[in-house]
């Protein structure tokens, strides 16, 4: 892997003379925490072979979401035609920006053909692009958000229909009623924003609305600079539980917003005001931006955990017992479904084992008889895996939601 401008050792110096201790973090995760906030200038770790080079960031940049962050540095600082990764990290960003853009464009031709009916409000991804704070396409986004008032989906769905767009209902009682699709482009229709796990509706388009200004677009809403980082940082804290993966986008997003002032007010949350959480991440960007991450122990405990998940240290996916689980929930619809689907997943027919695992037959009869006892114990250690990580997040959130208040966090 080479690179148009500087070497290794160029790099490796101004890491020295910044006095940053690059060790400390997994290098894929620091380098694109420090693209999320715009620090270019400031990437001490390098893209060169020593640090894995493209495919660990790649990585990285798929699970925080930041794929066409990534594929832009990559086309700046400029690879070889040869060099495959850096081609496909461009390729993937290229059509990450394109399914944002076409999700914000289908937005904002849906509110059109409702004839901006009760004041619609784009939020996050979608509300930031039309502001102004990204380019189009640049930041990261599977759907767009709409916040309609309630009561308001029937309007909304003779608009899709006249835009030739599928208008899916959802399940009624929740803060999404619909999803709007075209062409692969999903616009989300939400009455509220989230709450705390997803679970409840949370603000309300009524709630929101005095908080929220014109965009370029006549007739469509956003909410303003103050707003949009407290929906940001709600989303990743509350909504999201603080997952590690969403932590790199948040971060991106807050760098994007001016600072918050003191005397902004703040939005009505019925739940947990996410303010002491943006206080902690507003610094984090800050520490990032000016090499300091390092001097402020809460900024350091903030980014571990997030460096971790992005680098790949600390699984973000979902493990053995969870995929059991929603087995047994998926056959429990029916008479003993959830017993059957166990007993189907532990005595499957010989053959098909052969066929999943390539073994062979010898091999499979032999082992037959303990597979029920293996994936009895696989579970069991999964379960205490799961349960031990749930724990800790949930110690990880509080200290965010505490703003770095709670020392003694998830260690």
């Amino acid at each position: 892997m080479s690179r148009a401008s500087s070497t290794p050792s160029s790099r490796t110096a101004s890491a020295d003379g910044a006095g940053c201790r690059v060790g400390r973090f997994p290098a894929a995760g620091l380098r694109l925490a420090l693209l999320a906030v715009g620090a270019e200038d400031r990437l001490i770790a390098g893209l060169d072979e020593a640090a894995g080079g493209v495919a660990p960031g790649l990585r990285g940049a798929r699970r925080a979401g930041l794929l066409p962050a990534y594929a832009r540095f990559l086309g700046r600082i400029g690879f070889r035609a040869e060099d495959s990764e850096a081609a496909r990290a461009i390729a993937l960003g290229m059509l990450a920006e394109r399914r944002a853009a076409a999700c914000v464009a289908l937005l904002e031709e849906l509110a059109e053909a409702a004839h901006h009916s009760g004041d619609p409000i784009a939020l996050k991804g979608a509300a930031l692009t039309l502001g102004g704070f990204y380019s189009t396409g640049e930041r990261q986004m599977a759907d767009a958000d709409l916040l309609i008032p309630a009561g308001a989906a029937d309007q909304w769905k003779r608009a899709a229909a006249g835009i030739g767009a599928r208008f899916t209902p959802l399940r009624a009682g929740g803060y999404e009623i619909a999803c709007v699709e075209r062409g692969g482009a999903i616009v989300e229709l939400h009455v509220a924003l989230a709450g705390e796990a997803g679970r409840l509706p949370s603000l309300t388009h009524a709630d929101l609305l005095p908080h929220a200004v014109p965009s370029p677009r006549p007739g469509l809403g956003i909410p303003d600079p103050s707003a949009s980082r407290e929906i940001a940082v709600h989303h990743f804290v509350f909504h999201h539980g603080g997952a590690e993966e969403h932590g790199l986008r948040t971060l991106q997003d807050l760098a994007r917003l001016p600072p918050r002032s003191p005397g902004d007010p703040p939005l009505p949350w019925p739940g947990r005001s996410p303010s002491r959480a943006g206080d902690l991440l507003g610094r984090i960007v800050e520490s990032l931006r000016q090499a300091r991450w390092e001097e402020d122990e809460n900024c350091r405990r903030a980014l571990a955990p997030i460096f971790d998940a992005i680098a790949g240290s600390e699984t973000t996916s979902r493990d053995f017992s969870e995929d059991v689980d929603e087995i047994v929930l998926r056959s429990a619809e029916t008479p003993f479904g959830g017993t059957r689907a166990v007993v189907r997943y532990a005595f499957p027919p010989i053959a098909e084992i052969r066929a999943c695992a390539g073994e062979s037959r010898a091999r499979t009869v032999v082992r037959y008889p303990t597979r029920a006892l293996r994936l009895a114990a696989r579970y069991a250690a999964a379960r205490a895996t799961a349960i031990f990580r749930r724990r800790r997040r949930r110690r990880w959130r509080e200290f965010l939601a505490s703003g770095g208040d709670i020392i003694n966090s998830w260690h």
